[in-house]
């Protein structure tokens, strides 16, 4: 049978007149698969400085050196009412809602922008 399956195939191969073109196929890493599909696609450094700008924007860490280790309740001040703002305003710019079970697990800026990040609708 396999015999039978390759002469009909080389028979109708040899009468087709179709050019065929080479295609090189660019091998994709596990890595840049994986972020191209489950990530947000803006950069890290662009998810910091928005961060950072909105905590500075609402002045709720006046006078406070903003840093991606910063807590936002012991180093920059803010209370639970304050963050949960924050997180609104945040949620307004990245396009993203935060569920209420993130917003106990963000703790610091970094927190936020690995949050935003993560998720592949933040715009």
């Amino acid at each position: 049978m396999a015999f039978l399956t390759s002469a009909l195939r080389s028979a109708v191969l040899s009468n087709l007149r179709v050019a065929a073109s080479t295609v090189e196929f660019k091998s994709i890493s596990v890595v840049s698969a994986f972020t191209r599909n489950f990530s947000s696609f803006l950069p890290k450094e662009e998810v910091e400085s928005r961060i950072i700008a909105q905590v500075k924007e609402q002045n709720l860490a006046a006078g406070i050196k903003v840093e991606l280790s910063s807590r936002f309740d012991k180093d920059l001040g803010l209370d639970s009412l304050d963050k949960v703002e924050l997180l609104i305003s945040l949620e307004e710019d990245f396009g993203v809602e935060v569920p209420d079970a993130e917003i106990d697990k963000i703790h610091t800026v970094e927190d936020a922008v690995n949050f935003f990040i993560s998720n592949p609708s933040s715009k």
